[in-house]
C-alpha cells in the first residue's frame, strides 16, 4: 500500500476534473499509450499500486452473466466483476458494496447540478454512488495460473444521469506476488515492497 500522508492534486481528462494522488504516483501516459476515456497514476515507490479514472457509458441494465462473481446490487460492484472479466483474472472475490451518501460527496453533487441547469434547465437528478472492494486473481502475460498475482481492487462509481456516463475510479494495490512473474520485468518495475512474495 502506497503511503497517503503526502499527496498532490492532478488535473484530469485535460482539466475538466482534479483529484488528490499519492505524491509518489505519476502519470504513466509518457510511458504507454492509455485510451482517452481514461487516466492513470502509477505508484514509482516499488508498490506497483495504481489509480485509474475511467469514463463509461452507463449499461442499460445488469448483465451478470458473464461475471465471475454472484449477482450484485450496485453499480460498483457490477464494474468490480465487469474488470475482472475485461483481465481474464481467473478468480474474483467481492467483499464488500456499499452505497455513498450525497453528503458524503457535496462537490460532486454540485458539479451536476451546474452541468445538469446549464444543459437542460431542470433540477439536478440525483447522483448514484457506491463503493466495492475485492480481489483478483490475475495471471498476466498467458502466465501458468499457478502464477497469478493477488489484487486488491477498490471501485468507486458515481453514476451521471445527465451525460449517462459512469465515472469509475479504480484503485488497485497488489497483495501476493509470486516469484517468477513476468509483471515486474516486463513492465521495467521493482517487485512490491508491500506485496507478499509467494514462491512457485
Amino acid at each position: 500500500m502506497p503511503s497517503l500522508s503526502s499527496t498532490k492534486t492532478v488535473a484530469l481528462f485535460g482539466g475538466a476534473m482534479h483529484v488528490d494522488v499519492p505524491a509518489s504516483f505519476i502519470d504513466v501516459s509518457p510511458l504507454r499509450e492509455v485510451p482517452d476515456h481514461q487516466e492513470v497514476y502509477a505508484d514509482a515507490a516499488a508498490t506497483d499500486a495504481c489509480l485509474i479514472v475511467e469514463l463509461l457509458n452507463t449499461p442499460p441494465d445488469h448483465d451478470d452473466s458473464a461475471s465471475l462473481i454472484p449477482p450484485v446490487t450496485s453499480a460498483a460492484a457490477y464494474h468490480f466483476g465487469q474488470l475482472a472479466v475485461d483481465a481474464d483474472a481467473l478468480a474474483a472475490t467481492l467483499r464488500r458494496e456499499a452505497s455513498l451518501p450525497s453528503a458524503d460527496m457535496p462537490a460532486m453533487v454540485a458539479s451536476v447540478a451546474t452541468a445538469t441547469r446549464r444543459r437542460i434547465g431542470t433540477p439536478a437528478p440525483s447522483v448514484e454512488a457506491s463503493v466495492a472492494t475485492g480481489t483478483h486473481a490475475v495471471a498476466k502475460f498467458r502466465e501458468a495460473a499457478d502464477a497469478a498475482n493477488t489484487v486488491e481492487v477498490t471501485v468507486a462509481c458515481f453514476r451521471l444521469p445527465h451525460v449517462t456516463t459512469d465515472l469509475l475510479v479504480i484503485f488497485n494495490d497488489p497483495l501476493e506476488w509470486y516469484e517468477g512473474s513476468l509483471v515486474g520485468a516486463v513492465e521495467g518495475l521493482p517487485r512490491p515492497d508491500g506485496a507478499v512474495a509467494v514462491a512457485l
